[in-house]
């Protein structure tokens, strides 16, 4: 079978999806090239948008989107004396060299389409009739729509020419819960078939609710909380009757991420004991730090569980989940896990004997040293045969900063040949114990390395850097980093994505 250009190209261009400065010199190689590449710059054009407050970029996008409007919109537009001193409107004879409009599957927040220093300070009421004629061609024209936001919007876009068939194609929603609930009433007549939906939690709503219980195919939920608004109000008034619609959908779930709040239990346990098919499971305790309620949380076997992320949950609630997921792990993400001032140093300890006892398969994982455990991190390398990448976050608060030239003697001798990503934070290291290391990880697969915030010897720190560009040239090392906000889980996109 002949492969031809025209059936590669789109995979090879759609690799470099993110990688917008790629793919505009891929434009003017030739035709094909540009018809081939414009689809995946137009398939989601809002994420190239306000990176760097480029304001000429997003007002050639506004230009490109007004090039689409109908005679009868322009028309209308023109008639606004108040946005014509701000925009000009296309005239007749401006023909774009394709039909954008039909290639976009992602709408994107509204003030996103329209961040243009002439617009953003326009009157409100002269930014929503723009607004409106942009969003009726959007929901006309987008024939492959996946993705919508509708965040804050006060349209009834449900009622726009085209939006029977094709907010029906909707798969993915991003809204707020105080969102008018008559539009959330109104997407229901078409939208039945989300499989996405991330919400920012506000106060109760029926329409949505009533969104929520009528899906067929709901298996990803990420819900947020605005945490400044209402803080006292619990769950109960918050997300009445939202709750009995997102529990109808639990057997079906694969990815949930939710905050645990002061409430009462019944939600949650009700809820966690049905997520039967769950593969991804991010909890937040923020809400709970200083209480005990989540000691009586109730989960059940989470047999599929793969991936969970706990920020700032108690050291009882990481132990019920990760010994509930009958050892099919391959990623455990922790933050600030919570544990007994009592029995700290215990806990801490036991936190890591937990994960190698009952994650035989795990590929990632992040955790805090609360002490000197190099036995346990020992173990956890012999026990976990198939780790890729450790992330170390030392408790600078406990212990400063922790020795670490014991930790590369141990990863050097106990190691999976499988690891290749290490972060360590808060330690403390001499030099010539790194160049040992590096030389003794040659056969290895090269490294990925991110220490931050580690101190090294004070004869030795020019020579690092040095040391560095020694066995990056030498392959030993692929990627090094030493940034506070950088961690090598942004690589890693099945765990960022859902």
């Amino acid at each position: 079978m002949v492969v031809t250009d025209k059936d590669c190209l789109p995979l090879i261009f759609e690799e470099l999806h993110d990688d917008r400065r790629s793919l505009y010199s891929c434009l003017l190689v030739n035709r094909l090239w540009c018809k081939t590449v414009v689809p995946i710059l137009w398939k989601d054009p809002w994420k190239f948008l306000n990176n760097l407050k480029d304001f000429n970029r997003d007002k050639l996008f506004l230009n490109t989107i007004l090039l689409h409007l109908s005679e009868e919109s322009k028309n209308y537009l023109r008639n606004q004396d108040s946005i014509n001193k701000y925009i000009n409107i296309p005239q007749r004879q401006q023909t774009p060299l394709f039909n954008y409009i039909h290639l976009i599957k992602y709408i994107r927040k509204k003030y996103q389409c329209l961040n243009v220093k002439s617009i953003c300070y326009q009157p409100f009421y002269d930014k929503c009739i723009l607004e409106q004629e942009v969003y009726k061609l959007f929901i006309d024209k987008c024939t492959s729509l996946k993705f919508l936001d509708i965040t804050d919007i006060k349209y009834p876009i449900y009622e726009y020419p085209g939006a029977a068939a094709n907010l029906s194609r909707i798969r993915e929603l991003q809204c707020k819960s105080c969102d008018d609930k008559e539009f959330f009433y109104g997407l229901t007549k078409m939208c039945n078939l989300i499989e996405k939906l991330c919400i920012l939690y506000i106060s109760s709503n029926p329409g949505l609710a009533k969104l929520i219980e009528i899906q067929k195919n709901l298996k990803y939920i990420k819900i947020s909380v605005n945490r400044n608004f209402n803080m006292m109000m619990k769950w109960e008034d918050k997300c009445q009757m939202i709750d009995q619609a997102i529990i109808k959908h639990s057997n079906k779930l694969i990815y949930l991420d939710i905050p645990i709040e002061s409430i009462s239990l019944s939600f949650y346990i009700n809820f966690f004991s049905k997520l039967i098919n769950l593969r991804t499971f991010i909890l937040d305790g923020n809400m709970l730090f200083d209480t005990g309620l989540e000691e009586q949380l109730v989960f059940s076997s989470y047999t599929k569980l793969q991936v969970i992320h706990l920020d700032c949950v108690s050291f009882s609630t990481a132990k019920k989940i990760i010994q509930n997921t009958e050892r099919n792990l391959q990623i455990i993400w922790t933050n600030n896990i919570c544990y007994s001032t009592v029995e700290l140093v215990d806990q801490s300890r036991n936190f890591i004997q937990i994960i190698y006892q009952n994650c035989p398969y795990l590929k990632y994982v992040k955790f805090s040293l609360k002490g000197q455990y190099f036995e346990e991190i020992k173990q956890l390398l012999i026990n976990c045969k198939f780790l890729e990448g450790l992330y170390i976050d030392m408790d600078n608060q406990i212990n400063n900063y922790l020795n670490g030239d014991e930790l590369l003697d141990i990863l050097i001798k106990f190691a999976p040949n499988s690891l290749f990503k290490l972060q360590l934070n808060f330690f403390e290291f001499k030099t010539k114990n790194f160049d040992s290391f590096f030389d003794k990880w040659k056969k290895r697969k090269s490294l990925w390395l991110y220490l931050n915030n580690v101190k090294l010897d004070e004869d030795y720190k020019i020579e690092f850097k040095d040391l560095i560009k020694k066995y990056e040239s030498k392959k030993v090392i692929k990627k090094y980093e030493s940034d506070d906000y950088l961690n090598f889980i942004n690589e890693y996109t099945e765990f960022i994505t859902y």
